[in-house]
């Protein structure tokens, strides 16, 4: 039976930031509208295709990137380079599209392709969003189908 695509989103982030990054996200009811401009979001988007195409995007807070990178690489009191925190969220990114494309239907043959890094937060639209926090910041998920396609 499939699974509801934002149960598997909320699944997929979950367990992928527990297994690499040692953090426990906790589910939100509803992503913000405005989310905080203070907090310098950084997105990734990683593109899908093959029984449906479209595009999972994610919007890091840079200070829970950089906890993240360090808790990849298990330092806790250094600050990582930007182009090395990036590729973390680019790693997590793409394992997070993975496991969530797998949970809507582990039948069906996906391909991902590379992540990309979005840069800051623009043009916001809560709508079909996905929110979870991680000690005080939100994380912003969303999974984007081309001409609503969906598994």
């Amino acid at each position: 039976m499939p699974v509801e695509p934002m149960k598997a989103l909320r699944d997929a982030i979950s367990e992928v930031l527990e297994t690499m990054c040692f953090m426990c996200p906790v589910p939100v009811k509803e992503p913000p509208r405005n989310p905080d401009p203070s907090e310098h979001w950084t997105g990734v988007e990683i593109g899908f295709g093959g029984q449906g195409e479209g595009c999972l995007r994610i919007y890091f807070p840079w200070a829970v990137a950089v906890e993240m990178a360090n808790g990849l690489k298990g330092e806790t009191d250094l600050i990582p380079e930007a182009e090395e925190t990036q590729d973390v969220l680019k790693e997590v990114t793409n394992m997070v599209g993975g496991s969530v494309l797998q949970k809507l239907d582990p039948q069906a043959k996906f391909s991902l392709e590379l992540p990309r890094v979005l840069g800051e937060l623009k043009d916001w639209d809560p709508k079909g969003a996905l929110a979870v926090e991680l000690d005080g910041h939100l994380i912003l998920a969303k999974l984007i189908w081309n001409q609503e396609q969906s598994p």
